[in-house]
């Protein structure tokens, strides 16, 4: 069985939540933004709405893997600066192990 670490502010049900709070509240926020500049609607797309959509999950997918290759990088740095042995250089079990630890850390 796998349980949550109720230590951390990013378990999966806060990060549920916090998914929930970004599509319901912000995301209308976001759209009512959008109508205030007017935005041409381009060719082939069925409605304003749509397009809108479009466009912020375009914005949330560069947003997430920003911020994905941010955590990474951290991790690197974090790893360089304990003079961890890179992961590729390890057996799996120490991968996941030293996995494990420097998330802990870098969290």
């Amino acid at each position: 069985n796998k349980f949550e670490d109720l230590s951390f502010g990013s378990r999966p049900t806060q990060i549920v939540q916090r998914y929930e709070e970004l599509y319901t509240q912000n995301r209308v926020d976001a759209i009512d933004a959008l109508d205030d500049l007017e935005l041409p609607l381009p060719p082939g797309e069925a409605s304003d709405l749509i397009f809108k959509s479009k466009l912020l999950f375009a914005v949330l997918e560069v947003s997430y893997k920003a911020s994905r290759k941010a955590s990474k990088d951290i991790k690197e740095q974090v790893r360089k600066t304990l003079n961890a042995p890179p992961t590729n250089s390890m057996g799996a079990s120490t991968k996941a192990a030293a996995a494990k630890q420097l998330d802990t850390a870098a969290s």
